[in-house]
């Protein structure tokens, strides 16, 4: 949560950190909890107030936030550098100069996105003026900040998630009543009424979504194609995944049929269906289990069904298609990735305010996928369900 930052930060052994972000930065906006169009900087020593540089035609932006020192990158001579020695030259004597006037000596973290090439001749030209440049592997400082939601974020997402669900529901009875009614749906057709709503709802699809039908659905990622017919008794799967206002994600996936499903489908389903229920009961009995091992117990469920799983992929098997092949689930809420990682690869366990989904699913190539997933919530002890939207099958 934002209110460790200090304990992070010294943590870390950290005199002072840098965030840079770009247009619409998700980092900048967690720092100062206003979007900053152009993107900016924002600084902070540790034990004093943050400040947030921005471009002069942000700084109204800038004001709605919470960091209250905002300076301009003209107050430093930015423009002028730049004009002079290109923008990578210039950004080392800005930083140099920001870093005279706050009187720092120590350790400075660097965090936020730029491209790799560039983001090396910075700090590489800052390290050469004799500044202590650390670089820290990833989860990184803000990856745990974030990675840990308070009760204002939690509701946010709560309010994300019921826009999320009454879209999906409105979706799915579009879909059932058309074809009930023997007319002719397109996956497009559908699509372009969730974009309508999402729209309506204010929720930024910022990595798209998955609606996909048929034999589709037996790739985990397949977006759907906008051409295709939407049959009955064929596997639907909607996966939405959209970004709110606050920028915060909420992700939820259903799968259906109009109509009767085949009952090998059927029986995909009930397993799926039952290895969450699992999943969900085992983290409420056993709120300390790390999670690597509560993704090894859902894949010996499956197992003893007769299912291929991930555990295949540890023992150099890349060419799993079918069965359990992807992650249980991921924290969400700053992104799609954020902590924790509920994967055989992940070696933590659950803490107060972690915000994660459960997502098991089976595929069968020929045939079809099905996936559930549902987001959650921890206080440490107990999990909560956020998402409450019907899971049944046949519609």
């Amino acid at each position: 949560m934002l209110k460790d930052l200090e304990d992070e930060m010294e943590e870390r052994g950290l005199e002072a950190i840098v965030v840079s972000g770009g247009d619409f930065s998700r980092e900048l906006y967690y720092l100062v909890r206003t979007q900053i169009p152009r993107g900016g900087v924002y600084f902070k020593k540790i034990r004093e107030e943050p400040m947030i540089i921005v471009g002069n035609v942000d700084v109204a932006r800038a004001e709605k936030g919470i960091v209250n020192n905002i300076r301009t990158f003209t107050e430093y001579g930015y423009e002028e550098l730049v004009r002079r020695h290109g923008p990578s030259i210039a950004a080392v004597e800005f930083y140099n100069r920001l870093f005279r006037e706050q009187g720092v000596e120590g350790n400075i973290g660097f965090y936020g996105a730029k491209d790799l090439g560039e983001a090396y001749r910075i700090l590489k030209g800052i390290e050469n003026l004799g500044y202590r440049v650390v670089g820290e592997a990833r989860p990184n400082l803000l990856d745990r900040l974030m990675e840990t939601k308070d009760s204002a974020e939690v509701s946010e997402i709560r309010r994300v998630g019921l826009s999320v669900e009454r879209i999906m529901e409105d979706t799915i009875a579009m879909i059932s009543g058309e074809l009930g009614r023997g007319k002719t749906v397109t996956v497009g057709e559908a699509k372009k009424y969730v974009r309508m709503l999402m729209a309506e709802a204010d929720l930024n699809p910022v990595e798209d979504f998955i609606l996909s039908s048929g034999g589709r659905t037996a790739d985990p990622h397949d977006p759907g194609e906008e051409s295709e017919r939407i049959k009955e008794g064929d596997p639907i799967i909607l996966d939405f995944y959209p970004r709110g206002r606050s920028m915060l994600y909420f992700d939820i996936t259903r799968t259906i049929t109009v109509g009767g499903a085949d009952k090998r489908l059927r029986r995909m389903y009930e397993d799926v269906l039952d290895a969450q229920n699992v999943a969900y009961e085992l983290l409420n009995r056993e709120a300390n289990i790390n999670l690597r091992d509560l993704v090894g117990y859902v894949c010996g469920f499956f197992e003893e069904k007769g299912y291929p799983t991930i555990r295949r992929l540890l023992t150099g098997d890349t060419a799993l298609k079918r069965g359990f092949i992807h992650s249980l689930g991921h924290g969400v809420g700053w992104s799609l990735s954020d902590l924790p990682r509920i994967s055989l690869t992940g070696d933590e366990e659950l803490r107060s305010g972690h915000v994660f989904t459960l997502e098991p699913g089976l595929y069968e190539p020929g045939l079809g996928g099905v996936r559930i997933e549902d987001v959650y919530l921890s206080d440490g002890g107990k999990i909560e369900q956020i998402s409450r939207i019907d899971k049944a099958l046949e519609r």
